[in-house]
């Protein structure tokens, strides 16, 4: 797509003996004034774990953490701590207090580490019986030594032996066993289960964390975009609308969306704005130029969350004239009978602002009318623009390319004329036979937003 500003600018030349010239701008247009007389002058971008470890001065059941969080025991002798850990499918730790929604999937970490000693554990058991309400899924088994494979499920149990020992080079074995909670009518506690790790004979059992069921489903959301196209100084407006199989029936939803963590927006949306619709704003000054990979959140009164949606925002900087002469001259010309070429005064501005992405190309054309006196006679010349080559180029009507450039993120501000010399840039070239008048004509420069391809 080409997009084009213009200024206009009025030139006007007098003529006589000597030449002046004066280059001005009113809102939009720029005026350029020379006279010609015996002289001129013009203007124109190892598993983590937390165990709670409990000492134990026999071979009983182990203990459990506080909330049944984390169960953790120490085989006394055996050099060896174990924990267990429920999450949701966002993560977050289940214990007391804690629900899922029905036909949810949870995911126990259990986790196994040797501790420093003389004596390698040989090779251990491992089992593992669901909860009520919850049916077996997946499971794998990854090892310090780099060995990871899938379980095979036993029925409604996994019972299998560990494949290696557990030693000081060996010294953790992680079992992430992925369970679905059944659909229920009422709120339900999980509970019950059985896990245990077994060495040598030596059983040490772990209590499963306890959580709730809701008789719910999960919190969807649906949005009308996720990728978003936007000029500088424009908001994010993201709509959508919030459901539930069977009904929504929450008082309320929390709406947050982030960009790498942070916060940009928070908003508490009753029950007919989540399910009639909503609309909310990231205002523009929260993002910068480029590209912006958001992450929606929501969570219910349920405290049940939605699974992140990405958006995609890509925000394109402006393109402008940021500043260009009010009033320019050319220096003085004193006639003398031959063609000459008029340099301009130290007055003349013309600068580009560019804030897009780094190599968004443009340029810049200057187009002319003749230069005509009060009767409308032309003068006889012309003005050209010359080139750091040498080469004078006539400016016309149809418009002539006088400067192109890229974005830059370092350098938003493009100085077109501060790239000129006495020899290069507009110039006034005026034939043998020009006679003095007072001369006047226009010039527009056109700023364009060049696609690559042109």
């Amino acid at each position: 797509m080409l997009r084009v500003w213009a200024i206009g600018l009025l030139v006007g030349v007098l003529v006589s003996h000597s030449f002046n010239g004066v280059v001005s701008q009113a809102a939009d247009n720029m005026t350029a004034t020379s006279q010609l007389s015996a002289s001129a002058s013009s203007t124109t971008n190892e598993p983590v774990t937390e165990p709670t470890t409990v000492a134990e001065t026999s071979a009983s059941t182990a203990k459990t953490a506080t909330d049944a969080e984390q169960s953790a025991v120490t085989v006394r002798n055996l050099n060896f701590s174990a924990s267990v850990t429920a999450r949701d499918r966002h993560g977050n730790q289940l214990g007391h207090g804690r629900a899922v929604p029905s036909g949810a999937t949870v995911t126990y970490e259990f986790d196994g580490h040797y501790l420093a000693g003389d004596t390698s554990l040989p090779k251990g058991r491992f089992y593992f019986s669901p909860s009520m309400f919850t049916r077996l899924q997946s499971a794998k088994i990854q090892l310090a030594n780099g060995y990871e494979t899938d379980l095979k499920l036993y029925g409604n149990h996994y019972n299998f032996v560990l494949p290696a020992e557990l030693n000081e080079t060996n010294s953790w074995v992680r079992i992430t066993v992925t369970v679905v909670v059944d659909e229920v009518n009422t709120t339900s506690t999980v509970s019950g289960g059985q896990t245990w790790f077994n060495f040598g004979g030596v059983k040490r059992s772990l209590d499963l964390p306890q959580y709730k069921i809701l008789a719910v489903q999960p919190l969807q959301v649906d949005l009308e975009q996720q990728n978003y196209q936007l000029q500088k100084d424009e908001n994010v407006v993201v709509k959508g609308k919030f459901r539930r199989e069977g009904g929504l029936n929450s008082d309320k939803v929390t709406v947050i969306i982030k960009s790498a963590g942070r916060e940009l927006v928070k908003q508490v949306l009753s029950r007919t704005q989540a399910e009639d619709g909503f609309e909310l704003t990231i205002p523009a000054n929260k993002l910068g130029i480029g590209s912006h990979e958001l992450e929606f959140h929501a969570v219910d009164d349920y405290s049940l969350q939605i699974e992140p949606v990405k958006l995609a925002v890509q925000v394109q900087g402006g393109l402008a004239f940021q500043k260009v002469s009010p009033k320019a001259q050319f220096s003085e010309v004193t006639l003398n009978g031959a063609s000459q070429v008029t340099g301009r005064q130290d007055d003349w501005q013309l600068q580009v602002a560019d804030t897009r992405a780094d190599s968004s190309p443009w340029r810049v054309t200057a187009e002319v009318t003749p230069l005509v006196d009060e009767q409308q006679r032309p003068l006889a010349g012309e003005l050209v623009y010359q080139n750091n080559n040498g080469q004078a180029i006539p400016l016309t009507a149809t418009g002539t390319t006088i400067a192109e450039g890229q974005a830059q993120s370092n350098q938003p501000i493009h100085n077109v004329t501060a790239g000129w010399t006495a020899a290069s840039g507009i110039l006034l070239q005026t034939r043998a036979d020009a006679v003095p008048g007072d001369y006047h004509g226009t010039i527009t420069w056109r700023l364009e937003d060049v696609p690559s391809s042109q």
